[in-house]
């Protein structure tokens, strides 16, 4: 039934070409409209939702204490003189600037050889997380040290760095990839196309349909969502790589030269011997997708909507809009010539006849890679999963060296300032005994302790400088106690006892606890419960959908053993390679229960109809499969070239499941089924 009314359909488009594209081309310039106003938002806070618990006390800490991180201009000469009288110069600039509540000038010590460092703290009127303020404040300041540079002696530099500055270089990094992904994916998978098909009207056949459905999608994505994320930028390229898959199998059908009707019959019957198999896989790879929208993350679950919805909205284009581009074409007299896989099919033969080697060969290589797996790695340090040599970050660690500053803090809030004294004893009384932070600061320090009347307190707060008072004061009245961590609090050890330090210290002083490395620790524990329900959950929908497709459990433990398989490999290379499991990668174990399945189901499907013919299936389908792999590949792939680590390695990891499934279902599949009655 299923197959009849996709044909039928497939028919009508290429005899109502014209009015299709029409159609199409009219619905791509209205969602391209809503698209157009997306918003990318590039921090890693973006991926909870703003609703939960730590993502609300770190914003009100942040909104409350008006930031807490600075804004470093630093000036550094090998004449200390020349420096001084630049950072005085810069000083009187910079304070006068709007959204700049007050400016510090710290000189750092100068030993033998050193050149001379000082560094002007700036306090933002707002918080890094506002994007457009950042923006702003860092483009005024970049400005004026534009203009100053021009009239400083050639030893003087001048350097910018802080969390505004390093937020605004993220996002510009997180833009500059998504173009640049974007961009390649698409020639990438076009070209792919060409060589694998030899048609050079590829950009027009392929390339429009799978633009259209981009853009259908963005469009959907404003209207349901209204930005992207960090995870969600990357949907594009990968779009452009799974879409393409429709057009394949389409194409492949259709030059494997059975019809001898005119060009809308033939396609019509294409997509009856394909139809199925293009709308179970589609449904398994959307289902993939879909699960995700069951995290706790904000930015997995958008993730899930978003790609799920791209994966049906490019089905939808490539059975209507392809075949409609596909039947002009004939018209002008274009045949879709035969092109044959030998070298598949004699290798389809060779593991007809020995069929029990391969088995016995891809048991032992699961086995042994299986192994490996359970030694795969978590990467818990943030800094290697930012641009590596970013300027800021770098400048940022010389600057925290050079002066014995740290930009990683826990954050504590009193109610008064009795509790206040209380939180910085018991913290030094910690730092003493266990060593976890090296150092406290409060206002406490600053006000004597002999001064216990509360109207003395007020009467002191009153007289303290503004810069003191915006860094311990809250607009509500209560009292800020920064905790710096002793050792990099980014690695598993220190944020665990970070972690465990703040929910004992929170339950027995009653205090609000939050900074950015529990944030992340947060970020982390979230992830690894989403990515075990969502991979649960589109194990369970993929299941479903292909036992309700072959009605028959030994085909569907068949045509899903590839991507079992595959999933061992890929967690066994990862090991071995040294690819470490992270926030951003960890989100393609369910994808790839999506996509891996795609090879099993496609020639599982011919090999039915085949009759367990391997080397029909491997000249026909496998040809198809083979080149849908590698467009997915060339997708992802393209994310290795990001300046980005994190999406770096989601590009590694999904290069190693995608390509693993693929040769455990054109090898260990058809060797499987010779011991299997398909029928």
């Amino acid at each position: 039934m299923v197959a009849v009314l996709l044909a039928r359909l497939a028919g009508f488009c290429a005899r109502r070409a014209w009015w299709v594209i029409g159609a199409a081309a009219l619905l791509t310039v209205v969602f391209a409209g809503f698209a157009a106003t997306l918003k990318l938002h590039s921090r890693f806070e973006d991926l909870f939702s703003p609703r939960h618990p730590a993502v609300r006390a770190y914003e009100y800490a942040l909104w409350n204490f008006r930031a807490s991180d600075f804004l470093v201009v630093v000036v550094e000469s090998d004449r200390g003189e020349e420096a001084k009288a630049a950072s005085e110069r810069l000083r009187s600039s910079l304070q006068s600037l709007n959204g700049i509540d007050h400016a510090q000038v710290v000189t750092a010590p100068r030993a033998e050889g050193q050149r001379a460092m000082i560094a002007i703290l700036l306090k933002p009127a707002g918080p890094p997380s506002d994007i457009t303020f950042a923006r702003r404040i860092v483009g005024a300041v970049q400005k004026v040290l534009t203009e100053v540079r021009r009239n400083l002696p050639a030893g003087v530099s001048l350097g910018l760095t802080g969390a505004h500055k390093i937020v605004v270089d993220d996002q510009a990094g997180a833009e500059r990839d998504l173009v640049r992904s974007s961009l390649v994916a698409l020639v990438g998978v076009i070209a792919l196309f060409i060589i694998s098909f030899r048609m050079w009207t590829a950009p027009l056949l392929v390339g429009a349909p799978l633009i259209a459905g981009v853009c259908w999608t963005l469009g959907i994505t404003r209207m349901a969502i209204g930005r992207l994320n960090l995870l969600t930028s990357m949907f594009p390229a990968i779009l452009f790589g799974l879409g393409v898959d429709y057009a394949i199998h389409t194409i492949s059908a259709l030059q494997e030269g059975r019809e001898r009707t005119d060009f809308p019959d033939a396609v019509a019957g294409a997509m009856q011997r394909i139809g199925p198999g293009l709308l179970v896989a589609g449904l398994t790879t959307a289902g993939a997708f879909y699960a995700l929208c069951f995290a706790e993350l904000r930015g997995l679950s958008e993730m899930g909507f978003i790609g799920g919805t791209g994966m049906i909205v490019e089905f939808c284009v490539m059975v209507t809009v392809l075949p409609a581009l596909l039947s002009i074409r004939a018209r002008r007299g274009r045949a879709m010539g035969a092109v044959r896989a030998e070298g598949l099919a004699r290798m389809g033969r060779w593991i007809s006849l020995h069929a029990r080697a391969v088995l016995v060969v891809g048991f032992v290589v699961t086995l042994a890679l299986g192994c490996d797996a359970l030694h795969v790695k978590y990467e818990y340090d943030m800094r290697n999963l930012r641009a590596s040599g970013q300027p800021s970050v770098l400048l940022q660690d010389r600057v925290a060296r050079r002066f014995g500053l740290s930009f990683n803090y826990i954050m504590v809030v009193a109610d008064d300032m009795a509790q206040a004294r209380r939180i910085t004893e018991t913290c030094q009384e910690q730092i003493r005994k266990e060593g976890l932070f090296r150092k406290v600061e409060s206002l406490t320090e600053i006000i004597p302790q002999s001064l216990s009347n509360e109207a003395t307190y007020d009467t002191i707060l009153s007289g303290l400088p503004s810069e003191v008072k915006s860094r311990y004061v809250g607009q509500d009245g209560k009292l800020l106690v920064y905790l710096y961590p002793a050792e990099n609090p980014y690695n598993e050890k220190g944020l665990r006892r970070i972690a465990e330090f703040a929910r004992g210290f929170s339950r027995r002083e009653g205090a609000l606890v939050t900074g950015s490395p529990l944030l992340y620790f947060e970020l982390i524990r979230t992830l690894k419960r989403d990515v075990c329900r969502c991979s649960l959950l589109a194990a369970g929908f993929v299941a479903a959908v292909l036992l309700l497709s072959f009605r028959s459990l030994r085909i569907f433990m068949m045509a899903a053993a590839p991507l079992a398989i595959g999933m061992v490999w890929m967690l066994g290379l990862m090991a071995a390679l040294g690819v470490h499991v992270n926030l951003m990668n960890a989100m393609m174990f369910p994808l790839i229960i999506g996509l891996g399945i795609d090879d099993g189901v496609h020639i599982t499907h011919r090999l039915l109809r085949e009759g367990n013919d391997a080397p029909a299936v491997l000249r026909g389908t496998g040809r198809a499969v083979i080149v849908t792999s590698l467009t997915t590949l060339v997708a992802f792939g393209t994310f290795i070239l990001a300046e980005n680590r994190a999406l770096a390695s989601v590009g590694y990891a999904a290069a190693l499941g995608i390509g693993a499934c693929l040769v455990a279902a054109l090898t260990v599949l058809p060797a499987l089924a010779r011991g299997i009655r398909l029928k």
